[in-house]
């Protein structure tokens, strides 16, 4: 699910935990894999590939639930992305809109 380098970075491959970036039970997963890196105390990198578009329910399904229980401080500390522009785009302007709801 994750793997990590001798720095203590961890790395969850979008492509190994779901099949799609589609739905709710697939970001239950994502959900799941970012509680774990969390728990083994190290930053991780979310590497996406480049078909994945991050569907609203999928967000809010794993990375909307972790800032939901843990605070979207919390997630921006421990949590990176890695990915196409316009996944980088999508996923700052999900967290933008988390910052204006939960501030």
């Amino acid at each position: 699910m994750t793997t990590a380098n001798s720095n203590g970075t961890s790395y969850i491959f979008l492509k190994k935990i779901v099949t799609n970036t589609s739905s709710n039970s697939e970001g239950d997963k994502l959900y799941f894999a970012l509680i774990q890196a969390k728990r083994q105390g190290h930053s991780a990198v979310l590497v996406a590939d480049n078909d994945h578009s991050f569907a609203s329910s999928f967000l809010n399904s794993s990375v909307g639930r972790f800032i939901d229980e843990f605070g979207l401080k919390d997630f921006k500390c421990h949590f990176k992305f890695k990915g196409t522009k316009s996944q980088f785009d999508r996923i700052n302007n999900y967290l933008t809109t988390c910052e204006e709801i939960f501030s």
